[in-house]
């Protein structure tokens, strides 16, 4: 059992009784220099049963005990399990988690703050681009890319490929699997792109993890998922 001490009031909102956990335990000292999660990181499966607004709220309130906790949760840098009894802060808002079930693997799946329809392109193989001419007063429509000289280069629809998009906080540990499709849509903004994909057998979706600015220092480690990506998708790259 997790007496979780905050030192806030932004994440009053997600303390809520009967609230579904997930906490992430990566080894002590790793989590500020590696925010990945690694092999020997395990993931835990609980539940809120307990939430206290203490005497330091400033909506008011009294502090609870929680003696049966095993384990608290303070929150400095980075949040820390420590001993019961050990912490030097103050916290304005607390809860405790009880922890049900120990999960095989902790990169099972990676956590969205925002909810992000995917969405579809379609593509074509090199081999099967063409080049066309097209009256000049056409050309300023269309991008460089498509355009060599004054004529226009056709990619033949062949097959769809999915894109999907997944938000984190600058700072979240993410799954290593992951670490290559950080950021992906802006590193390739205002670059040539390639008119064509490679042909997939099957449909297959590349995923864009982006990156945003949280407003709190706990954001990164403390939030609310609004869906999640299977990571040992295979169809997902």
């Amino acid at each position: 059992m997790i007496h979780v001490r905050l030192p806030t009031v932004e994440f009053d909102s997600l303390t809520k009784t009967d609230t579904m956990v997930h906490l992430f335990l990566h080894q002590r000292g790793t989590l500020a220099s590696a925010t990945v999660i690694m092999p020997t990181v395990r993931r835990f499966i609980g539940r809120i049963i307990e939430d206290n607004r203490t005497e330091n709220h400033p909506r008011g309130g009294s502090a609870s005990i929680m003696r049966m906790a095993t384990h608290w949760l303070d929150f400095g840098a980075v949040p820390v399990l420590i001993n019961p009894g050990n912490s030097t802060t103050t916290p304005v808002t607390q809860a405790a988690i009880l922890l049900e079930k120990l999960e095989p693997r902790a990169d099972d799946f990676l956590y969205s703050i925002k909810g992000k329809r995917g969405r579809a392109e379609a593509s074509s193989t090199p081999e099967r681009l063409r080049i066309e001419d097209v009256p000049e007063d056409l050309i300023a429509f269309f991008t460089p890319r498509s355009i060599e000289g004054e004529q226009l280069i056709f990619a033949p629809r062949e097959h769809v490929r999915e894109t999907g998009r997944v938000s984190v906080y600058t700072g979240t540990p993410i799954p290593e699997r992951f670490l290559l499709n950080i950021d992906r849509t802006v590193r390739n903004r205002g670059a040539l792109a390639p008119v064509a994909h490679e042909r997939q057998i099957r449909r297959r979706v590349e995923l864009n993890v982006i990156r945003e600015k949280a407003n709190h220092a706990l954001s990164p480690y403390f939030f609310k998922s609004l869906f999640r990506v299977r990571t040992g998708d295979e169809d997902i790259e």
